[in-house]
């Protein structure tokens, strides 16, 4: 299997999900790909700095090294550091072992000389030059993190222990001339602390979205995908240093004009050109006095026109029309993941369609349709399963079913499928009344359909209307008559908590049989 696949990129992506500091209160989202993409930044600015002072950088090391940790990472998040460290220096072997399991589980057939040296690394010192960069980009980057959350802490028991820690970890990393640089909240501190202002930006920020991806969590994936396609490639190590900085900083004048959406740049006349040179003005005006001067041009062509694909001396080679591919297909899968998971939009499905369509067009570079085809076999499911039973001759069997897009048929041609839960486990619900709503009996239905009878509303629907007994054509009257009132006949629902994912409507479709 190549080293761009498409479950090493779920791996990655899902590390959205991964909530950072949620044992504390958080006046903004943290999460751990946020994370990862600040430290990768980070350790750029400290790299830059080490190269200023005559001191050489393998930067290849430093990529590959950072996304075996940010691996490494995913598996572990959930343990505070303090556990993380000590068992990672206390069990090594076992802990080591266990990562990579859970990698081979997630990334099966993973490319084996990318695997090895993952092993390679879990098992070294980690005492290079460019592993202490990615360490004190670490704890720079968590110390960014605690700075922002410390206030609404600060009546918590233990935080001054916490802020201890982590600048003791800092010390431990004093000899490097970007750490001392940071010490003075100087120009390398803000900027460092713009490129994290990204995390607050949200993609797809008009249409509801699960997990709500940051624009530069965006950037990371779209770097760490451009980097496993340059190693399928066989690249050259400034090409995949030039691919990957490009993907990762590639948006980062957003941070001073917002996110215009691309419906707008497109159909707007000219609107995508004036942007352009805006954003030009505002980076050299607000961005460029922060950087070195001696980095400044080596920026310049990291962040204007990223897409295009260029060969200059002093600069090296760019793949910027695959590394395009890499920003659609990232895009793809904030869309397709959404939906897949029960939460989508018209947005979300027009988008997902239209960036489809261009992967295809455009996308063989990076081998588009075979990852499209990958993602499409994944078993990306919302957390809440319906149980279905299939019937037909032979045995009753179990199916799942989970959320599809509107556009998909819900069932197919010549096939029946039916319930297995019906009524018998569900307290009284509103049914069919008259003759509409003929489906009111239908458990799906029942749930989705009539959801504002039910628990989300506080209190099940008890009572749709009070009917009297009237004459009708052909029948006597009822004898002994009583006030009009109330029969009750069951127990209606009662109160109680709603399940997050049915807030919101989602289709259904069989996806998987259960033995």
């Amino acid at each position: 299997m190549p080293a761009l696949n498409a479950d090493i990129l779920y791996l990655m992506f899902n590390t959205a999900n991964m909530n950072r500091w949620n044992d504390h209160m958080r006046p903004v989202e943290l999460t751990e790909l946020d994370k990862q993409a600040h430290k990768a930044s980070i350790a750029w600015v400290l790299g830059k700095f080490e190269e200023s002072a005559g001191r050489s950088v393998e930067w290849r090391t430093v990529i590959e090294h950072t996304l075996f940790s940010f691996i490494q990472r995913s598996v572990l998040t959930d343990l505070k550091p303090q556990v993380f460290h000590r068992i990672a220096s206390e069990r090594s072997g076992p802990v080591n072992e266990f990562v990579l399991s859970e990698y081979d589980r997630l990334v099966p057939g993973s490319d084996a000389g990318f695997r090895d040296r993952l092993i390679g690394y879990l098992e070294s010192e980690k005492d290079s030059e460019e592993d202490r960069i990615i360490r004190a980009a670490h704890y720079l980057a968590t110390r960014w993190e605690f700075n922002l959350i410390y206030d609404s802490n600060r009546s918590l028991y233990g935080i001054e222990q916490t802020r201890r820690e982590i600048e003791e970890q800092i010390e431990q990393h004093g000899d490097l001339v970007g750490v001392k640089e940071f010490k003075t909240a100087g120009n390398t501190f803000n900027f460092v602390d713009l490129i994290g202002q990204l995390r607050f930006q949200q993609r797809w920020a008009r249409t509801p979205r699960i997990p709500r991806t940051t624009v530069l969590g965006h950037s990371l994936l779209v770097a760490n995908m451009m980097f496993l396609h340059d190693l399928d490639c066989g690249a050259s190590g400034r090409r995949i240093y030039n691919d990957f900085y490009t993907g990762l900083f590639h948006d980062l004048p957003e941070v001073l004009t917002k996110d215009v959406i691309t419906p707008i740049k497109t159909s707007v006349d000219g609107l995508s050109a004036i942007l352009e040179e805006y954003e030009k003005d505002l980076v050299e005006s607000k961005i460029m006095p922060l950087l070195r001067e001696d980095w400044r041009d080596e920026f310049r062509t990291m962040v204007y026109s990223p897409f295009t694909d260029i060969d200059i001396p002093g600069f090296g080679e760019r793949n910027g029309s695959d590394l395009k591919a890499c920003d659609h297909m990232g895009a793809y899968m904030e869309a397709f993941i959404s939906r897949r998971y029960g939460i989508t939009s018209n947005t979300l499905l027009e988008g997902e369609r239209s960036i489809r369509d261009k992967l295809i067009e455009k996308g063989d570079g990076i081998g588009a349709k075979r990852l499209l085809e990958d993602f499409d076999r994944m078993r990306i499911r919302c957390p809440l399963q319906w149980i279905f039973e299939k019937t037909g001759p032979g045995p009753p069997r179990r199916e799942i079913a989970s959320p599809i897009p509107a556009d998909r048929p819900r069932h197919e041609p010549g096939k029946r499928t039916s319930v297995v839960a019906v009524d018998y486990f569900l307290t009284a619900h509103v049914g069919p009344e008259h003759l509409g709503d003929g489906d009111g009996a239908v458990l799906v239905l029942v749930v989705l359909e009539d959801r504002d009878h039910g628990p989300r509303k506080s209190e099940a629907g008890s009572v749709e209307g009070v009917h009297e007994l009237a004459l009708e054509v052909g029948l006597a009257p009822e004898l002994n008559p009583c006030p009009a009132g109330l029969e009750i006949s069951e127990v209606g629902a009662g109160r109680c908590l709603e399940v997050r994912i049915l807030s919101g409507c989602v289709e259904l479709q069989i996806v998987a049989l259960v033995a």
